[in-house]
């Protein structure tokens, strides 16, 4: 036999798999399998309406097809992570479709490949159009107040995804106007801008951004650019009673650059380097009762960031829609940055600034999903911390657990820590105590718990809409810091309503119509409440004077 000395082995091993990595495994047929390539690309579109209504409405959905602009061929084609003779991946498939599924301006997409055929794979792409043109009329209900909103939008002028309209409303104690503009695709295709003014009878604010944004998963470069300018009177709250008032203006300037240097595997982390400029300023401070008054700071922070994204996702039904198709992500998403805020780049005073956000969704069964997200961010000045702020919310949702019926169990907390004077946590009929006042309880803390089963009844009803029932449950509470919460201090309702959806709408959110019994003292006449709106969602955006 013969024999190597240890050099020898070593070096007859190392050429063996570099022998092996090179040359790739052998064939289980004798040869090498023949890279597939895109063929054919087939794109079969779906109007809003089909023909197979009754004949009564027939003419309604013809006359409503005939004026809906239908999504434009080439629009689609840009969207797609591959084009005719490039290597087969159904990773690029798959994206493809999410990405087009998250315009929502289709109401179904399906991208699918045939047989392949002389080394090459067709692929047949199939969309139904969402009705996307608007006459926004609107009536909500909220802890007793009344609302309005008259609009016209259009979500997918001439069939190229721009967004463009505008409205009118009477919400809460404002009456505002407002317009806004968004276009995909200009310049290469990859950019997309965004304008929004709106004004109200005590402020205006208005904003523009422009920039490229990921694209995709494999996407290499980002960068932008968003100036806010806000001219508006603040108010401060307590048991739903207006408590002071001032006038506060905000200019906020952001620019940033990401970098994502490598995918694999499903996986990208991204690279930011950012510039963010925020200015307050405000005036004629009037108060009923002590309040610390509001002071003027400017925040110019040079800010470096890490985003980590992996894509995991599983298509689903009837999660947050009745019908629509939902991609949950089961992967982690999570981002982080922070820097220096400098007075030798204008800021009122040295310190830093961070912000952080995460999510996951678990898959706890077949008919059970766990989501978790939190957000935070804050100020470092003075050697503390300022205006520190972190939202959490929770979601068990069971889709299905019994034929037609979804239980949703939420529960979210609001925690801040030295928070500036002009801010507070409000809770109420506006978001998830439906018994009650809007703004019926603040704090610099909140906890709020909503339980709810929901029931289809009836599904796409003449083309037009979807229809269903539930039952709720709320409890929640405000807090200021330095105090402890007690469980006397909890608000609780209880009540049942109607949901529904407009089935062939580009919104597909579930609506909801509540009668809604106030187990405590809610400082009203009743306890019974009337509440009109849209499905609850966390509070991490702030209200705009336009439609984003």
């Amino acid at each position: 036999m013969l024999e190597l000395n240890p050099v020898k082995k070593y070096c007859f091993w190392l050429f063996a798999l570099l022998l092996f990595k090179f040359s790739g495994p052998p064939s289980l047929y004798g040869e090498a399998t023949p890279l597939l390539t895109i063929g054919d690309i087939f794109v079969e579109w779906s109007n809003v309406f089909s023909s197979t209504a009754p004949s009564v409405a027939n003419l309604i959905y013809k006359v409503g097809n005939k004026i809906h602009y239908v999504t434009q061929e080439d629009f689609i084609r840009k969207d797609l992570l591959f084009k005719e003779g490039d290597p087969y991946d159904p990773e690029l498939i798959k994206e493809s479709e999410r990405i087009l599924r998250k315009r929502r301006i289709f109401r179904y997409v399906t991208i699918s490949t045939l047989q392949p055929q002389n080394g090459k794979v067709n692929v047949l792409i199939k969309t139904e159009d969402a009705w996307t043109t608007s006459l926004n009329l609107a009536f909500k209900a909220v802890g007793g107040d009344y609302f309005y909103r008259l609009g016209v939008f259009e979500r997918n002028f001439a069939g190229r995804g721009v967004r463009v309209g505008g409205f009118i409303e009477q919400d809460f104690d404002r009456h505002l106007k407002g317009l806004s503009f968004y276009a995909p695709q200009i310049i290469d295709d990859r950019h997309e801008i965004f304008y929004g003014y709106g004004e109200d009878n005590r402020g205006h604010e208005w904003e523009i951004d422009i920039g490229k944004p990921y694209h995709s998963l494999r996407s290499k470069f980002s960068y932008g650019a968003k100036t806010r300018i806000s001219d508006n009177q603040d108010r401060l709250f307590s048991r739903s009673d207006e408590v002071a008032d001032f006038w506060h203006d905000t200019r906020f300037v952001r620019t940033f650059l990401s970098v994502a240097p490598r995918y694999f595997a499903g996986r990208a982390n991204r690279f930011y380097l950012a510039h963010e400029y925020e200015e307050d300023r405000f005036f004629d401070f009037e108060s009923e009762i002590p309040l610390p008054v509001p002071r003027d700071h400017t925040l110019s922070a040079v800010l470096i960031g890490w985003e980590r994204r992996r894509d995991h996702f599983l298509r689903m039904r009837g999660i947050y829609t009745f019908d629509r198709d939902e991609d949950i992500n089961l992967a982690w998403d999570y981002f982080i940055e922070g820097g220096p805020s400098l007075k030798a780049l204008n800021a009122s005073m040295d310190g830093a600034f961070g912000r952080a956000r995460a999510d996951k969704t678990v898959q706890i069964s077949d008919r059970q999903f766990f989501r978790f997200t939190a957000a935070g961010e804050s100020r470092y000045e003075e050697n503390k911390m300022a205006n520190g702020k972190l939202e959490m919310e929770t979601r068990w949702i069971a889709p299905g657990w019994r034929p037609g019926h979804t239980a949703i169990f939420r529960g979210e907390l609001g925690l801040s820590k030295n928070p500036d004077p002009e801010w507070q946590f409000l809770l109420g009929g506006e978001n998830g105590l439906r018994g009650y006042p809007i703004r019926f309880t603040e704090g610099s803390k909140k906890i709020i718990f909503n339980a709810e089963n929901r029931r289809l009844l009836w599904n796409d009803v003449w083309q037009l809409i979807s229809v269903g029932w539930a039952v709720f449950f709320d409890s929640g509470a405000a807090w200021n810091e330095g105090t402890a919460l007690k469980m006397n201090g909890l608000k609780n309702d209880v009540g049942a309503g109607i949901r529904f959806t407009p089935s062939r709408s580009v919104n597909a959110g579930i609506i909801r119509m509540d009668l809604a019994y106030a187990l405590n003292d809610n400082n009203r006449d009743s306890r019974l409440v009337v509440n009109i709106g849209a499905d609850l969602e966390l509070t991490f955006q702030e209200k705009r004077k336009f439609t984003k």
